[in-house]
């Protein structure tokens, strides 16, 4: 039993796993209500889907416990750093240290004078028993050298501030360099809101000639663009200097110099006080529809999404054909700008015409839209193949629409039909009708294919499940050839990615 105070306990579990800390909290929260007034609650990293928690959820168990409200914390290692509770009287090492550093940090969150650090070792488990005795003895010989340096005299700080340009905030003393910029922009656009298939970044476009840096920051932040002049060298710096500073001017950042995320919370808090009833129909829109039964020709009505790329790249964008069953209200719409990882896409719709689809066309766009999805969302084809397989038109959801790669036909676009065929793609059928081709052939782990097949491919890397497109081939190097390492080294292809894979 805990020998200090039971009514004033401030106890830290900490653990490995997300799993372990969700048991312990469920299991505490059952057992120890029967024998006193203890309240547990967990906090634990949210990169895995395993029980989620917001950072504002993180934030008010901390403060409850910080009040008493809750007495027990289990944790991972993300209390292990910043937390500071002054009434933290006791930490539990339910599973070991991993690391000094771990077991350091940990132990520095009991706060109170004379408080408690247990550590909880397997019976029998004697090299995590002498690994534990070494950290302690380690703790103990850096304080008595501590001690026996205690009156030498220290050295004036040197004041590196003099030698780099600094922001200073007098009433908080926070302060950033042009080096601490560079990160500090990089976690203020973090925390601006973000998704699954976008996580808002900085870009910064840099004109060698011109000596001049424009950073572009994401839509959702207050400031989208800073351009500034200089050095080439810490162009980088000082525009991203200049954006940490009007963010701090317009309020963006604090007088502490991080991100203003509380009042977004509570804004958002105070937009989702409405409840949401579970019990309501899930709403389409009319024109997504599939209100006719199967035909053998079915009739679309097709918009043009007229994509316009406000940024250069090497590879360009295409339009996209959108084919829905029922007109849409409009001719044509301005949708707006779109942002992108390497800048904005304008975006136009309008109306094109009506084109009529047989079944086995349906269906093959049906395919190739399911495994452009497929990719883009999850970036893996695992399972790809079976889950074409398994599409018929006669077990196809409910909503009938299309979104479709465009080409063009002199002034007229079309469908690209070429494209959306490469999804009937087989090794089996690969040398079907494919003749005088001089192309040379490739070895895949799916088997031999010619190279004229592969230009605008995509492929998945068997090593790690990664999917890339092919966009050019260098017939001058194959698996034996020599590549230079960063190191200086030299090794073979084969030998690099053997080392890859394994």
């Amino acid at each position: 039993m805990y020998k200090g105070v039971l009514k004033d306990i401030r106890c830290i579990i900490f653990v490995e796993r997300i799993i372990t800390a969700v048991v312990l909290q469920s299991l505490f929260s059952e057992l120890l209500p029967k024998y006193g007034n203890w309240k547990t609650k967990y906090i634990a990293g949210n990169n895995s889907g395993l029980q989620n928690q917001t950072r504002k959820k993180q934030n008010e168990i901390v403060e409850e416990f910080r009040k008493g409200i809750v007495n027990i914390i289990v944790a991972t290692s993300i209390l292990e750093e910043g937390l500071d509770v002054q009434a933290c009287n006791l930490i539990i090492r339910f599973d070991p240290s991993p690391t000094v550093c771990s077991f350091i940090q940990s132990r520095g969150r009991a706060r109170m004078q004379n408080s408690d650090y247990l550590l909880m070792v397997k019976s029998g488990d004697f090299s995590t028993h002498s690994r534990l005795k070494n950290y302690l003895t380690s703790g103990d010989v850096m304080r008595k050298e501590s001690l026996c340096h205690a009156s030498d005299p220290c050295s004036p700080l040197s004041n590196d501030l003099c030698d780099e340009e600094f922001y200073h905030v007098a009433s908080t003393g926070a302060f950033m360099t042009l080096s601490s910029s560079v990160g500090l922009i990089y976690f203020y656009c973090s925390r601006l809101p973000a998704d699954g298939y976008f996580k808002p970044t900085p870009r910064c476009i840099i004109d060698k000639q011109m000596g001049i840096c424009t950073l572009h920051l994401p839509k959702s932040s207050p400031i989208q663009t800073v351009c500034v002049k200089g050095n080439f060298k810490s162009l980088k710096q000082k525009a991203c200097f200049e954006a940490c500073k009007q963010l701090h001017q317009i309020g963006a950042l604090t007088d502490n110099l991080v991100p203003d995320i509380v009042v977004e919370e509570k804004d958002a808090e105070e937009i989702g006080k409405e409840s949401y009833n579970d019990d309501q129909p899930i709403f389409f829109p009319p024109e997504l529809v599939n209100q006719d039964a199967q035909e053998s020709m079915t009739e679309y009505y097709c918009y043009l999404m007229e994509l316009k790329q406000n940024f250069g790249y090497e590879f360009p964008v295409h339009n996209i054909i959108l084919l829905v069953r029922s007109q849409l209200e409009m001719e044509a719409i301005s949708v707006g700008e779109l942002e992108v990882d390497r800048g904005t896409l304008t975006v136009n719709l309008k109306y094109i015409g009506l084109i009529c689809l047989s079944s086995d066309q349906v269906i093959l766009c049906r395919r190739f839209q399911i495994a452009l999805f497929r990719v883009l969302m999850d970036h893996k084809a695992e399972k790809l193949t079976e889950l074409l397989s398994d599409l018929t038109l006669g077990n196809n959801s409910e909503i009938d629409y299309l979104l479709l790669p465009s080409n063009y036909m002199g002034q007229n676009p079309v469908i690209d039909w070429l494209s959306i065929s490469s999804i009937l793609f087989s090794y089996e059928k690969v040398w079907k009708n494919h003749v005088n081709c001089n192309a040379g052939m490739i070895q895949t782990k799916s088997g031999l294919v010619c190279t004229c097949m592969i230009k605008n491919s995509l492929v998945s890397t068997p090593h790690n499940g990664h999917t890339y497109i092919i966009d050019g081939l260098l017939n001058n190097i194959n698996a034996n050839s020599l590549l230079t390492l960063s190191d200086g080294g030299v090794m073979t292809y084969k030998e690099y990615y053997e080392q890859r894979i394994l």
